[in-house]
């Protein structure tokens, strides 16, 4: 499978340009920042042909080296490791800043195929956009704005140009059995589907509300596949107050209502609670 990692800062457009790549609305948008921490990862499909896109948290630098954008920059590498393809998402209106510099060098130092996506092109043209950012010496380039689907198709185009895909089966229906993680915060939910599938897939902190997104992971036993969808932990709901929140649990609700089984994982070092026998019933 060809692999294609969207990286940049926080907010520059990289969820939004991940769903719009694989027709889907996986990955949450909005206007705060922050929102996607771990890998999500889909496949799309160009003339008959699969490709894995994987989106990433936004790298910030000037947070002091924060233990959770530690986390996620590690997060990062593994998706630009694991690339044929790496699309470097920079924001037009932004202009170049700081942090995309650091960005640029982190990239090129793993020798990877870069092309540099400027989003966020509204009323002015290609050339006049790229001004800015001619500076970190890509040759590649493709101009955006992904809310307006302006350059999608360049970028499709560009993706099936440089990498082979995988060819489609005509009428395969992906019916994998899928298993949602539900639980209260920092229940344990990432570190038991990293167990499972042994290796370090989620971000897993004793920080409550580190998983925001639903994230799904294919998973294999004796032969079989299932989907494990790790979820963001959930409250009650006269506690959840930001929207950052609201976000998380409606994605929740959404997966376990989706979901073939629910695993609720519960504290042991707590026991049951009432937001415990909330959930179950």
């Amino acid at each position: 499978m060809s692999n294609v990692a969207i990286v940049g800062r926080p907010n520059v457009g990289k969820s939004s340009l991940f769903n719009k790549l694989t027709k889907s609305k996986k990955a949450i948008v909005s206007e705060f920042e922050g929102l996607t921490r771990d890998r999500q990862v889909s496949k799309t499909i160009i003339d008959n042909l699969s490709y894995e896109i994987i989106d990433s948290g936004g790298l910030n630098f000037s947070n002091n080296n924060s233990a959770l954008d530690s986390q996620i920059l590690n997060q990062t590498n593994l998706a630009t490791d694991e690339a044929d393809l790496v699309l470097f998402v920079v924001d037009y209106k932004s202009g170049l800043l700081p942090d995309d510099q650091v960005i640029s060098k982190l990239l090129r130092k793993k020798n990877k195929d870069i092309c540099l996506v400027i989003n966020k092109v509204d009323g002015v043209s290609d050339e006049t956009a790229k001004l800015d950012f001619m500076k970190l010496g890509y040759q590649q380039v493709i101009c955006t704005s992904v809310s307006h689907n302006y350059g999608i198709d360049s970028i499709i185009e560009f993706i099936a140009h440089k990498l082979d895909g995988i060819p489609v089966e005509p009428n395969v229906i992906n019916d994998n059995f899928k298993i949602a993680i539900l639980g209260k915060p920092n229940a344990g939910k990432s570190t038991l589907i990293n167990s499972l599938i042994g290796s370090d897939r989620l971000i897993a902190s004793n920080l409550p509300g580190t998983t925001i997104d639903s994230i799904e992971i294919e998973f294999e036993l004796n032969s079989d596949k299932y989907i494990l969808v790790d979820t963001a932990g959930i409250r009650r709901k006269g506690k959840v107050t930001s929207k950052e929140e609201k976000f998380a649990l409606l994605k929740s609700l959404e997966s376990a209502k989706n979901a073939n089984f629910i695993l609720l994982i519960i504290d042991s070092s707590v026991g049951i609670t009432s937001q415990d026998q909330a959930l179950i019933s």
